[in-house]
């Protein structure tokens, strides 16, 4: 796991392995089981001599392997889950985490507020490109418009608060995340005077972050401030 190159083929087929055993050890463990191999794998995951070829590659596994844990009622296993992606904090941990956030096909809250919660953290270490901070700020976006538990909400916003704060994001993605995020805005003041459930939470989650000019670029800014005042009257 030191190695500083890709991993060989055998190497990738005992990290497969590896993990295997290791979602099988998480299904059957009792709840301190269940804390303890998590943690076990955050120390790991903690070292500066693991390699980022080993994170790639376990990251790859790892969603295969515990994906399973994040698709029932049990939400001891998928918090444990959604903190170990967290920390694993590749491309594909956080599309794992995205895939627990929409309401049409996860209809536990518990377990969409647990995703939802190490959301920020995973998408602010993930080694992603400014297309890829794109593409997660508009797929956020659609389910936060869809949420109707605000702290899910919230937690989604701050993830796109997170990408604006990324140091050397290339201007053209700034500019579309931005615009992601005033439109959300748009949309949660248009929908709110219909009133809905959704609405108001995605209004709720998105206010605060209106006033803070570090997080929208300056010509959207003037436009969050408008919309802030002119909302009663979208």
């Amino acid at each position: 796991m030191a190695a500083k190159q890709a991993l060989t083929a055998e190497q990738r087929k005992t990290v497969a392995q590896f993990v295997e055993k290791q979602a099988q050890q998480f299904a059957d463990a009792d709840p301190a089981e269940v804390v303890q191999i998590r943690n076990d794998f955050l120390a790991v995951l903690k070292k500066p001599t693991t390699a980022v070829g080993f994170r790639h590659d376990y990251g790859v596994e790892f969603v295969k392997g515990f994906k399973k844990f994040t698709e029932g009622d049990d939400s001891l296993r998928a918090t444990n889950a959604f903190i170990m992606a967290r920390f694993l904090a590749t491309a594909e941990s956080v599309d794992f985490l995205q895939d627990s956030l929409d309401p049409d096909t996860q209809k536990n809250i518990a377990v969409r507020i647990s995703a939802s919660a190490q959301l920020p953290k995973a998408v602010a270490d993930a080694p992603l490109t400014g297309p890829q901070f794109d593409a997660i700020a508009k797929r956020l976006a659609a389910t936060c418009r869809k949420e109707t538990d605000w702290i899910v909400a919230a937690h989604e916003v701050d993830a796109i608060v997170h990408m604006l704060r990324e140091d050397g994001l290339p201007t053209a993605q700034a500019d579309a995340i931005a615009g992601t995020l005033a439109d959300l805005a748009r949309g949660s003041a248009r929908s709110e005077n219909s009133s809905g459930e959704q609405s108001g939470v995605a209004s709720r989650a998105i206010t605060p972050w209106i006033w803070d000019g570090s997080l929208i670029a300056a010509h959207n800014m003037l436009w969050a401030l408008w919309l802030l005042w002119a909302r009663p009257y979208l």
